[in-house]
């Protein structure tokens, strides 16, 4: 413990991980064990997470300490690296060790995504997810559900819209058209822009919409008569979004495509399905309906 003080002193003691004081602080690496984002416990030198990026040290019984920005020490001016954050809890950039090397937070950092795609998040309860990867010591997970379960966890939230399908009521059985009643709601920390949702008809009940699945229709988010301009009988809308717990509620009518075969299908709805708006997290986007008999 003495060779750990030694290493940081001179660093300002400023940490906001383990927020519930539960042991949410480790992360893990095959090639280097735990690793421990609250070393030394409450106000030590710990990781600390802000609206652009991450300061503090990493410690690894094995490894030592990994520095997370240059600003730890003052050495920026020689060595400009550190570990970014783009406001809401997508994490770029370069931590250092001198015991493993460079470790890298995104697959963004080398334009590498398309062949190893990895990165690490922040969600909206402050949970840290994915992997880093470092050349010297492989990779470096953030939480796990088990069969030893662990994560690392900050009292930082991010800032940022999260648009989820949070209602989706179906008919049993349909002919030509079919009414649904859908729900979008944005449950994220900050108003999302004005977007719209998607309707597919699928064959298969799997949450992601494939090439496979029948584009039906789409409608405007929101949708709510407390943002119609009372004037505009034509049933436009104020151009706003949905701000942080709102829901935008309607009922749908989608037109079954003349030829489709009579049998058992689902209901795709894809929140913002054009991907125009720039969310916590992009892959929670998509709600699948029960059984639809289609008749034709």
């Amino acid at each position: 413990m003495t060779l750990m003080v030694i290493n940081v002193r001179g660093v300002a003691l400023a940490e906001n991980i383990d927020p519930d004081n539960d042991g949410s602080q480790y992360a893990y690496g095959e090639n280097v064990g735990w690793l421990n984002a609250e070393p030394l416990g409450d106000g030590g030198p710990g990781v600390e997470v802000g609206d652009t990026g991450l300061t503090g040290y990493i410690w690894g019984e094995n490894v030592g300490w990994i520095s997370l920005s240059c600003a730890n020490t003052g050495t920026c001016g020689t060595v400009n690296y550190g570990v970014t954050n783009d406001g809401t809890g997508v994490l770029a950039g370069y931590a250092w060790g001198e015991n493993v090397g460079w470790l890298s937070f995104s697959c963004t950092n080398t334009g590498s995504c398309g062949t190893v795609d990895y990165g690490v998040t922040i969600d909206t309860t402050g949970e840290f997810s994915g992997r880093a990867w470092g050349e010297n010591i492989g990779w470096v997970t953030f939480s796990s559900s088990g069969p030893v379960p662990y994560r690392v966890k900050t009292g930082w939230i991010g800032g940022g819209p999260d648009l989820v399908v949070s209602a989706l009521e179906t008919p049993s059985t349909a002919a030509g058209t079919m009414d649904i009643k859908n729900s979008i709601t944005n449950q994220g920390t900050q108003t999302a822009d004005p977007s719209k949702a998607g309707f597919y008809l699928s064959a298969d009940n799997n949450p992601t919409v494939g090439p496979d699945d029948l584009f039906l229709g789409a409608r405007d988010v929101p949708r709510s008569g407390s943002r119609w301009w009372w004037w505009d009988w034509g049933g436009g809308t104020d151009g706003e979004g949905l701000d942080p717990g709102e829901t935008s509620t309607e009922t749908t009518k989608l037109v079954i495509p003349p030829g489709t075969a009579s049998g058992t299908y689902y209901i795709k709805a894809m929140a913002d399905y054009q991907d125009v708006v720039a969310e916590i997290q992009e892959g929670n986007n998509v709600s699948v309906s029960g059984p639809v008999e289609i008749m034709t």
